[in-house]
């Protein structure tokens, strides 16, 4: 392919480009604007009425449901164990 015939194709490919884009017809998009939904200020938090031992009890409900009480034995060796873990850094 010489240098003319490779300008020549060069600029007809430029040509349909830019005529393809420049007769497009821009079309405007209605923007809609966003209404979002109101919400109260948050207050200060409620009390229930939960007591302690209420409380207390939901925690033990949600952690331990095996037979008996809560074994804090297991608790303890988890929290040594971990203590005893490599601290390495990620980064």
């Amino acid at each position: 392919m010489t240098t003319h015939s490779a300008l020549r194709v060069f600029s007809s490919l430029f040509l349909i480009a830019w005529l393809t884009t420049a007769c497009s017809v821009r079309r405007e998009v209605a923007k809609v604007p966003v209404t979002l939904p109101v919400t109260a200020a948050p207050g200060p938090p409620q009390l229930n009425g939960d007591s302690a031992d209420q409380a207390a009890e939901f925690f033990r409900m949600k952690r331990w449901q095996g037979p008996g009480d809560l074994p804090v034995e297991r608790y303890l060796q988890a929290r040594s164990h971990a203590s005893r873990l490599p601290i390495s850094r990620l980064g």
